[in-house]
């Protein structure tokens, strides 16, 4: 008990001199190879995809983020799509953000706005990588 008391005084002593620091980049697309710019279209995609089936499901929460490939409505039938560079932390980033824009739209209507239902998306335009950095990618033409 004792030594996890001094381990913890000694995490919060150190984390006092620790400042938070958040890096937005902007990346120019006429500097990435075909490679790097093909993976970064990948992951917006595959994105996309991950959003809409979490949004298809009755209960958010049973949306399996350990999942390598996805429905995904092409015309009048579905087809199965591989999800090959989202990783399951970025899933969860998207569940996460899912379940909040569903907390928003419960909040206003508790408040008396009218609210509708969240829509399937067309595009996703952020997304956070699985680094420990508070780094994001967004996605501009």
């Amino acid at each position: 008990m004792d030594k996890r008391y001094s381990q913890k005084k000694l995490t919060k002593q150190k984390r006092k001199s620790q400042t938070c620091r958040v890096f937005e980049v902007k990346i120019d697309r006429s500097h990435l190879s075909s490679a790097a710019l093909g993976h970064l279209d990948g992951l917006f995609k595959e994105a996309k995809w991950f959003y809409n089936y979490c949004l298809s499901n009755d209960n958010i929460n049973e949306a399996n983020t350990t999942l390598r490939q996805v429905p995904v409505l092409v015309g009048e039938e579905y087809e199965d799509r591989q999800l090959s560079v989202l990783q399951a932390q970025m899933k969860q980033g998207i569940k996460t953000r899912l379940w909040g824009s569903i907390m928003s739209l419960h909040a206003l209507k508790e408040k008396g706005f009218k609210v509708g239902k969240l829509k399937f998306k067309g595009r996703v335009n952020s997304t956070r990588p699985s680094s420990s950095r508070m780094v994001r990618f967004a996605y501009k033409d």
